[in-house]
């Protein structure tokens, strides 16, 4: 009886993974077509992007440490080349480490060469903790550089946004994981816990979707936070009429944010349903058909008296 537990529970989790998976595909399909319409809105922004680079220029964030480059489709070996100049040698090292260990394991679907593509495409822009400098393209998608030096002054700062710099991705990259396997694997149970560890995964698996969820509260309140620095960086050399299109446009990216969240969580919840739906018609099978085993016995037949009064006349007879 246990093994077929098990394999109900091994059914369950292979299910309610896949349901993941799948619904996962399913949402994230209005989030792609949200964050597309959103980079074609900011991609031709070029007063938004030509004050930035120029108020970089001027301003004490190369003090701070903090580097700005334009990166596109003709300067990408140039721009790596003058990357790595700018670390120890044992950083580059451990870039390359962590590289082939995320390809190996599948965390990332791509490397560090195709990030730097993908910024050069104009697709993407970010803020490099290890080189301390944004890479951005900046005639495709300047109009976020300014948030964008929001990360670097987290990242370089103190106090919320440091602490925020620091925890944002560790949620991600553990809890989730860590949240979605406890949901999996914890079998539904009736009834109060019977210990404090019971009571902590009981806990977990009845709020697998909120969890999830609320794993990603660090990135956003982050990802905000980089906005309004951006925002109040930005306030020095724009002028009312795109500032205000770039506070739209930093919201709409801020939301996107929140979506994420909210879908991730949904789809967890989702896996642990469908898991637990298995689980319960697999065990609800089994009883029947072990209910009808029993049935086709007559009613005062105990199969353990049987055994026993057999043995014993067999013992007697073979004396």
């Amino acid at each position: 009886m246990e093994k077929k537990n098990s394999l109900y529970a091994g059914v369950g989790v292979a299910t309610g993974y896949a349901a993941r998976q799948f619904s996962r595909k399913i949402l994230e399909k209005p989030l792609k077509t949200y964050t597309k319409v959103l980079n074609n809105h900011i991609k031709y922004d070029k007063d938004i992007a030509d004050c930035a680079f120029n108020m970089y220029e001027k301003s004490s964030l190369k003090d701070k440490g903090i580097f700005l480059l334009d990166l596109n489709e003709s300067n990408i070996e140039q721009v790596k080349k003058e990357l790595f100049s700018k670390v120890k040698p044992k950083n580059g090292l451990r870039i390359k480490i962590l590289e082939l260990i995320n390809k190996i394991l599948g965390k990332n679907k791509y490397t560090f060469n195709d990030l730097l593509k993908m910024i050069a495409n104009g697709e993407n822009a970010c803020h490099l903790k290890t080189f301390s400098t944004v890479l951005v393209n900046k005639d495709k998608l300047g109009a976020v550089t300014f948030h964008e030096l929001g990360h670097a002054l987290n990242h370089k700062g103190r106090g919320l946004g440091k602490f925020l710099s620091k925890i944002k991705n560790p949620p991600l990259d553990y809890l989730v994981p860590a949240i979605l396997c406890t949901g999996l694997i914890k079998n539904k149970k009736e009834g109060k816990p019977v210990n404090k560890f019971d009571k902590v995964t009981t806990f977990i698996k009845n709020n697998c979707g909120i969890l999830t969820a609320g794993c990603f509260i660090p990135l956003i309140a982050e990802e905000g936070l980089a906005s309004v620095k951006g925002i109040k960086l930005a306030k020095k050399g724009l002028d009312a009429a795109n500032l205000k299109h770039l506070k739209t446009v930093y919201f709409g990216s801020f939301s996107g944010y929140i979506l994420s969240a909210l879908l991730s969580g949904f789809a967890s919840a989702i896996a642990v349903w469908v898991r637990d739906k298995m689980v319960a018609g697999c065990m609800a099978d089994s009883k029947k058909e072990k209910n009808q085993v029993s049935e086709s016995y007559p009613k005062d037949f105990k199969v353990d008296n049987f055994l026993r009064q057999s043995f014993s006349t067999f013992t007697l007879n073979s004396k």
